[in-house]
């Protein structure tokens, strides 16, 4: 994916090397598999290191921390 704002299509996240859900709440969950419109599974790699860094990143950076 390039530099830019745009929406992700279905292939950007089979193709991806790592895929999270965000939230405020539970920070960054991987997401293991996805399922396309016809039934088929992609599985996705997790890394509990880059998981873990980003989790560090937005639990020191979310707004609520820093209210404007």
């Amino acid at each position: 994916m390039g530099a830019g704002l745009r929406s992700a299509d279905p292939q950007d996240l089979y193709d991806a090397d790592h895929v999270w859900l965000v939230g405020s709440v539970a920070l960054a969950k991987p997401i293991e598999l996805i399922e396309d419109q016809v039934g088929a599974q992609h599985r996705l790699s997790t890394d509990e290191h880059w998981t873990q860094k980003l989790n560090e990143f937005l639990d020191e950076d979310l707004p609520v921390q820093h209210p404007s």
